[in-house]
């Protein structure tokens, strides 16, 4: 995936489970929540409502730790 590009929905989502593409998922995260930080509290909070005891860290594996 390149910025500018424009990608259906089902081509990104087939890209995330066939190829596990991060760049997919990066792209998903941002378009529901504008930033994969918004994206990564708004999935810390759904977590938290649903009662569910594990609270991984998403990261981004393009960006340094």
């Amino acid at each position: 995936m390149k910025a500018g590009q424009t990608w259906k929905l089902e081509d990104v989502l087939n890209a995330l489970l066939v190829s596990s593409a991060n760049d997919a998922g990066m792209a998903l995260a941002e378009r529901v929540a504008g930033t994969a930080e918004a994206f990564s509290a708004d999935l810390a909070q759904t977590a938290l409502r649903l009662g569910m005891a594990d609270n991984p860290v998403l990261r981004d594996p393009k960006r340094p730790r």
